[in-house]
């Protein structure tokens, strides 16, 4: 069915001019995500058919089950291991049964596979047939441009996409929030090390405060800002409202010079219209505690409308502010789901 010989040459491919690299980089990989689902769909077919080929009661007489054969033969075809194949089959089974419009972006190549395991793994638990056809629906509107997306940012936009269907469907993820902490070990030649893990809006005015401090010393000073970074540490843990140079100089222009007020830390927070769910640009989403204890800090609130949402395209050049808010805010990787 698949000839290898329809495939041009590598020399053919290296021999092009830079244009033709390009297109062929974009055309392979596009052809390699299309004969993916295609692997995936003859997958999902061999499993359909094997469950079919033995009624029940026979079945249960088998020392190893159906899926455990289909494992096997996949295994076989594909070479690898078992276990990996039964990853391939649920995979597989998933996208063809449950969404098939998302299977057919897959098919035509517009969408890798990494993207189509992640939105198996993370919309698993949306049960409802209804639900999972609206998902289906709005992930294919859109699945084509989250090739560029990271695991994380993958993750929070599929998982966006759920919240907006089933809030009780979204994938339970490890709690980091409850189990941070800060630890400190000793290193060698006078040194340590510092790890932790740290509530976002926590670590935001960390980062901050690291940043003012790094700022207080004059131009001379030979460290690099990581290694002035580094120093600030000490420095908050003794008080100190700023960082001793060490430019040498017998007049540092910093001598004598009053304490920096401390900096303005501003946390952005965007939400949903019932305030429901938070995501912090760049940290992620926040749960619900989290979200009403930024709220309750005096956080000043403004809506972020969808330009999808305002009616005709907007007949200047220059950007309103509404419109050049939800930019930045898209700007910054929030995840704007369309359902």
């Amino acid at each position: 069915m698949f000839d290898m010989d329809v495939l041009p040459p590598v020399s053919e491919v290296t021999g092009r001019d830079t244009a033709g690299l390009i297109e062929a980089m974009g055309a392979a990989a596009r052809w390699e995500a299309a004969t993916a689902a295609r692997r995936l769909a003859a997958v999902a077919e061999l499993f359909h058919r094997r469950l079919q080929e033995v009624d029940a009661e026979e079945r249960e007489q088998w020392l190893i089950d159906g899926h455990e054969q289909v494992s096997a033969e996949v295994g076989c075809a594909l070479g690898i291991s078992r276990a990996r194949a039964a990853g391939v089959i649920r995979v597989a089974t998933s996208l063809f049964d449950r969404l098939p419009k998302v299977a057919a972006v897959f098919a035509a190549g517009r969408v890798d596979y990494r993207v189509v395991a992640a939105i198996v793994s993370r919309t698993e638990l949306v049960l409802d047939d209804a639900d999972v056809a609206v998902l289906d629906r709005a992930l294919a509107r859109q699945v084509h441009r989250w090739n560029r997306l990271s695991r994380k940012k993958l993750a929070e936009v599929l998982d966006a996409c759920v919240l907006e269907i089933d809030r009780l469907a979204a994938k339970p993820a490890r709690d980091r929030v409850e189990d941070r902490e800060v630890g400190i070990g000793a290193e060698t030649e006078g040194t340590a090390e510092l790890w932790g893990t740290l509530a976002a809006p926590d670590a935001i005015a960390f980062d901050t405060r690291l940043e003012q401090l790094a700022a207080t010393v004059c131009a001379a000073d030979p460290r690099t800002k990581a290694q002035r970074r580094a120093d600030a540490v000490g420095a908050l843990s003794v008080g100190a409202t700023r960082l001793a140079c060490r430019c040498g100089q017998a007049e540092c222009p910093t001598a004598g010079e009053s304490a920096p007020a401390a900096p303005e830390v501003v946390i952005t927070v965007l939400t949903d219209p019932a305030g429901q769910r938070g995501y912090i640009p760049g940290f992620g989403f926040l749960d619900a505690q989290a979200l009403a204890a930024a709220m309750a800090a005096g956080a000043q609130q403004r809506s972020l409308p969808h330009p999808g949402d305002c009616g005709a395209p907007e007949p200047r050049y220059r950007p309103s502010a509404a419109l050049a808010n939800f930019v930045r805010a898209a700007g910054s990787d929030l995840p704007v789901p369309r359902l």
